[in-house]
């Protein structure tokens, strides 16, 4: 047993340092107490990039989807930019960037980096999505859904193909197809809490009170302090004749907002209604 084990430890040894070249190997030959002092992402690819400026490597890209999600669109341009001349059929990098330059309304240079990333592949399917978005922001939107129904085509796993088509669907009146888009992207992606809302007022468009209540509960155990989703499942349960759940509704809406008149208007027809239901019921 003893010997086994030996066996087991130096198998695990040789992983393990096996593990070690390969990051020393990527960072250029560092010392193994330099592969762990890195504070952050930032130090990580920055060092890289210092290390190899003209080299192609995910430095660059990785630095910059790192500044995307600081909402620091314009450093993030900046670092897909020199991706992109590092290596020019870098559709990913096209892709991205476009969607920093819509971001910043740079609408005209969006559609210019997904048309460019369309051309280097058509099978792009994140550009296919992202210039669907647009398309539909623009105004165009049978362009739109020409691109959101190819990228569902191409990748059925990726949930804003179905939530942007959904939202347009919504839009258009097709409330069965909405419905149907905002449950797959939910499938895909249950937290989703703007699909989750959409799906609940698709509901109650299609007078299925029932299960428009049933989202508006899962966003309320997502986010409690929203007064938005307590008004919207007041309104849902109003609908439905529940006045009395509406009413604590609305009275929930009004503690997490005062100042929202619509909830106030409401809240006074429910107490209206429940008055003229006491009256009846008591002649």
């Amino acid at each position: 047993a003893f010997l086994f084990y030996k066996k087991i430890l130096y198998n695990k040894i040789l992983v393990s340092f096996f593990i070690i070249f390969i990051v020393l190997t990527l960072l250029g030959g560092k010392t193994i107490a330099q592969t762990f002092i890195w504070k952050d992402s930032f130090a990580l690819w920055t060092h890289q990039i210092t290390l190899y400026p003209k080299s192609i490597h995910p430095g660059y890209f990785n630095r910059a989807t790192l500044y995307r999600d600081l909402l620091e669109y314009k450093k993030a341009i900046t670092d897909y930019t020199t991706s992109i001349e590092l290596n020019p059929a870098d559709t990913k990098s096209i892709t991205n960037r476009g969607f920093m330059r819509s971001k910043l309304k740079d609408f005209q240079g969006a559609m210019a980096d997904y048309n460019l990333s369309l051309k280097l592949d058509p099978n792009e399917y994140m550009a296919l999505i992202n210039r669907g978005t647009l398309f539909e922001e623009l105004g165009e939107r049978k362009k739109a859904l020409t691109d959101l129904n190819k990228s569902i085509e191409i990748n059925k796993e990726t949930p804003s193909a179905f939530f942007n088509r959904g939202m347009i669907l919504l839009k258009l009146g097709k409330f069965k197809e909405s419905l149907s888009d905002f449950s797959k992207t939910l499938n895909l992606d249950p937290e989703q809490k703007k699909a989750l809302s959409l799906r609940a007022v698709n509901y109650a468009l299609l007078s299925d009170y029932d299960n428009a209540i049933k989202d508006y509960d899962k966003l309320i155990g997502l986010e409690p302090k929203n007064f938005n989703t307590f008004y919207n499942r007041g309104l849902t349960l109003a609908n439905n004749n529940d006045h009395r759940k509406a009413i604590a509704d609305f009275k929930v809406a009004l503690e997490l907002n005062p100042n929202m008149s619509a909830a106030k208007e409401k809240l006074k027809l429910s107490l209206s209604a429940i008055d003229g239901l006491d009256e009846r019921e008591n002649k």
